[in-house]
Parts: structure tokens; C-alpha cells; sequence
């Protein structure tokens, strides 16, 4: 079963924004360290809702053997079925180690997005928050009634002027406040 638009949840209410706010800041902890059986846990319920009952099952069975590895493949695929990606390692340095990576990207995308973490799991486990969240982003800024999600507009003068809620994603919402 693959994820739809429509199955995002309605940004009218707000409660989208929360959840792109939520998985942004799980993305993030996945890189730092935390235990590999709690992350994994907790992505399953952040982004298993709207998945066929029979992957929730198999990638808890994953979990169960500590197949981390196949439940990211069976994660990433059930949430982002449109996306490809790649496991690698960055290379070795005078100064650093190797580290995971995995590459990510869409058809028609002019570069693969790179999130690295401790295991190649942990990698393409915050690939696949990071670029849901990017798709929940996406249908927020798409129902901007100034750019339709474009991030700028026309103006009536004839030029081309960055939207306010875009420049509001770029600086965050502290520094644009403390601007006017």
C-alpha cells in the first residue's frame, strides 16, 4: 500500500505543521547516538500509521530478531515507495573516520540528499524521516494562497519577491520577528 497525498493529515487545523515539527526533531536525534532498538521503535509510530497492516507486522518481526537493517529497507519503501536510495560510506580521512551514509532522491531530482548516522540502518532510517518530512513540508507550503508553494510570486509591479512564509522557513520564525 503506498502513502497518498490525501493521507496527510488536513493543514487547516494546524496539526500538520506539529507533526513536521515532531519528525524534524526525530530526524535529528537519529544522528546522535541514541539506542538503535528505542529509535527504531519509535520510528515505527511516527511513520507507520498509514502503512499496510501486513509491513507494520513485518518490520515488528524485524525488530523482534534485531534485523535493523530490513526494517529500515521495509520502512523506507513502505513510506517513501516513489524515492530511491543508496548505503555507503563517506571517506576516510586524516581527521575522520567512515562514516554511513545513505543517499536519497526522487525521480527527476537534481541531487541525492545525504544523512549519515552511527549504523547504515540509523542512515536510511533518518533518510526516511528527514524526506517525509520534506513531503509533509511540501503539502503545507502547497496550500499558500500568495506562491502555491513555489516559495516567490509576481508582484503587481512586475517582480519577483520571496514569499513571507518561505522566508519564515529559511531564517526561522525567532529572526524574522525580531526583524520587524
Amino acid at each position: 500500500m503506498q502513502i497518498a497525498e490525501k493521507s496527510l493529515p488536513s493543514t487547516q487545523d494546524g496539526h500538520c505543521e506539529g507533526i513536521l515539527h515532531d519528525l524534524r526533531r526525530f530526524a535529528e536525534r537519529i544522528g546522535d547516538g541514541t539506542a538503535e532498538d528505542l529509535l527504531f521503535a519509535e520510528a515505527g509510530q511516527r511513520l507507520l500509521a498509514r502503512v499496510a497492516v501486513a509491513d507494520v507486522a513485518r518490520f515488528h518481526r524485524f525488530l523482534r530478531a534485531r534485523a535493523y537493517t530490513d526494517a529500515a529497507l521495509l520502512l523506507y519503501r513502505a513510506v517513501l515507495p516513489d524515492w530511491g536510495f543508496q548505503l555507503g560510506l563517506s571517506p576516510v580521512s586524516r581527521d575522520r573516520q567512515a562514516v554511513p551514509l545513505a543517499l536519497s532522491w526522487r525521480a527527476g531530482d537534481r541531487s541525492a540528499t545525504p544523512c549519515q548516522a552511527t549504523t547504515p540502518a540509523l542512515a536510511l532510517l533518518r533518510a526516511a524521516a528527514t524526506n517525509r518530512a520534506s513531503e509533509i513540508e511540501a503539502c503545507i507550503l502547497a496550500e499558500c494562497p500568495q506562491c502555491r508553494g513555489l516559495g516567490w510570486y509576481v508582484t503587481a509591479e512586475n517582480r519577483k519577491q520571496i514569499c513571507r512564509h518561505r522566508a519564515a522557513k529559511c531564517f526561522g520564525e525567532e529572526r524574522l520577528e525580531a526583524e520587524e
